[in-house]
């Protein structure tokens, strides 16, 4: 701490700074910043994060299926492949609604086609649960959308809209366990 001359008889002008607490605060403080990094980072690199596919997509049952239709958005390439490139994991290549391939790939087809292909099926899946007594309109069917954990979510949106513009109001988003 700084004191002037006045208080220690020195002569005017010299000013004595211990900077050693200083040192000691910055010392902890790297060290508490090394050690939770350290920790941190170590928990995220141990989790694991299950890929959507065709074999571990559950089956829903009862009223829930009627009431709804579950889309899979797949991934491009298989993420758990070595050689597969991040950037070329990250685009949706297609939906799978029931075992039936919807592409979504930009490079074969557009945004608005991908989002009318689907509203067309939302509205046909829909028609049929009213007209089988499951659902009394449009708005009471849904629309269950399960992601790759490699996809990024600007995949959904086609989901998204094509709900809206078939009138469905129920979206669920779920993960796997």
């Amino acid at each position: 701490m700084a004191k002037s001359a006045m208080m220690t008889g020195r002569a005017a002008g010299e000013v004595e700074l211990n900077v050693v607490p200083l040192v000691d605060v910055c010392c902890l403080l790297i060290l508490f910043f090394i050690l939770t990094t350290t920790i941190s980072s170590a928990s995220y690199a141990a989790l694991e994060v299950p890929s959507v596919t065709d074999s571990n997509a559950k089956k829903m049952g009862g009223e829930e299926k009627d009431k709804r239709v579950l889309v899979n958005v797949m991934c491009r390439v298989n993420p758990r492949k070595p050689e597969a490139d991040p950037a070329d994991t990250m685009d949706a290549k297609e939906y799978k609604i029931e075992g039936v391939s919807f592409p979504c790939d930009p490079n074969e087809v557009s945004t608005d086609q991908a989002v009318e292909r689907l509203t067309t099926e939302f509205q046909k899946r829909a028609s049929a649960a009213i007209k089988d007594g499951k659902v009394k309109n449009v708005g009471e069917f849904g629309v269950e959308i399960r992601g790759d954990q490699r996809v990024m979510a600007e995949s959904v949106l086609p989901i998204l809209q094509a709900a809206a513009k078939a009138g469905m109001s129920k979206v669920y988003i779920t993960a796997l366990e």
